[in-house]
């Protein structure tokens, strides 16, 4: 593309990138724009849950999790509900050799009450349950009916699985992976305007200096169930990040890579070297999509997150020298 094109393309973007992204296939839906940026992927949200809920049981968690600076097993299964952030859920689990007695906060003032012999989620422990699938619409009763505050994990002492019946006849497996393909259409057809936006951010950010590289992308998925509407959300995210990077002590070598999980859930410390041994300047945009699909499997509503720029000084990482307390 020649470079006048590039500059033509990055204008539209700066000028209203939401009106020139094409409209995706909908059956009888509507089409937004995302109004709360900040909370498209929500950062340690949680609202008190009855003692009675419905919700989605995801089996990938992990990287959602980590872009809050959470983390738990691999094998974990968390659950999602009315925009919230992913919560843990222990089950009975007697014949589990990761069982444990826990006291958790119950209620609406969060009494801590004991709960003997639970594990966290997981495939295996739900097949007696009828639910192998990786994601799985249930109705869950939260701490023996207590409910619970806002707080990030809770005891499901009943659950049962809605998806695929009379009442949910949707196909989470399927409805899940269509709208994965959906995204990666969009994506593929954007990628003009998409090169566009990064070309406008670069010369914003370096303005004379030249990114060094490398280019990189990453994206995130956030399912949610959103009781009131009746409905699956399912929310993709996009950044696509480059920079005029340096190297502390001259070592070109990238230290990336997901922190371990930890074998319980619990907080993340910040890392020593969040950014490997990059320093300089950094910039990106970020975008995505989400789109609401009824319990019969029809997508009813698609958002729209818009380009949008950002840059940021990586600081010098102390390669060398005592660890900060």
């Amino acid at each position: 593309m020649s470079r006048s094109a590039t500059r033509l393309l990055a204008l539209i973007t700066s000028v209203g990138l939401a009106s020139a992204l094409p409209a995706l296939p909908v059956q009888n839906g509507v089409r937004n724009t995302v109004s709360d940026r900040k909370n498209f992927i929500p950062n340690r949200k949680f609202e008190p849950l009855p003692g009675k809920v419905s919700g989605i049981l995801v089996s990938d968690a992990e990287p959602v999790l980590n872009s809050e600076a959470r983390t738990g097993p691999k094998n974990q299964l968390c659950f999602a509900h009315n925009e919230c952030s992913y919560r843990w859920v222990y089950v009975p689990a007697d014949n589990d050799p990761a069982k444990t007695n826990l006291d958790l906060p119950a209620g609406d003032k969060g009494e801590r009450r004991r709960f003997n012999n639970v594990a966290l989620a997981t495939p295996d422990s739900l097949k007696p349950l009828g639910i192998e699938a990786k994601y799985a619409l249930v109705e869950i009763e939260v701490n023996n009916g207590g409910g619970c505050p806002a707080f990030h994990s809770f005891a499901a002492t009943k659950m049962k699985k809605l998806d695929g019946t009379k009442e949910y006849p949707l196909d989470m497996i399927k409805v899940v992976d269509e709208l994965r393909k959906k995204y990666d259409e969009h994506l593929r057809d954007e990628a003009q305007i998409i090169d566009a936006a990064m070309v406008e951010a670069g010369e914003k950010s370096l303005k004379e200096q030249k990114a060094t590289g490398p280019r990189e992308r990453s994206e995130l998925m956030f399912l949610t169930w959103l009781p009131e509407q009746q409905r699956l959300r399912a929310h993709f995210r996009t950044r696509v990040v480059d920079g005029a990077y340096k190297y502390a002590a001259g070592l070109n070598i990238e230290l990336g890579g997901p922190t371990p999980a930890n074998n319980h859930p619990g907080d993340l410390s910040t890392p020593r070297l969040p950014n490997g041994l990059r320093y300089g300047k950094q910039f990106g945009i970020e975008f995505g999509m989400a789109y609401e699909v009824s319990k019969s499997g029809e997508i009813e509503k698609t958002l729209v997150l818009p380009i949008e720029a950002f840059d940021k000084e990586l600081p010098m990482p102390k390669v060398f020298g005592p660890k900060k307390k």
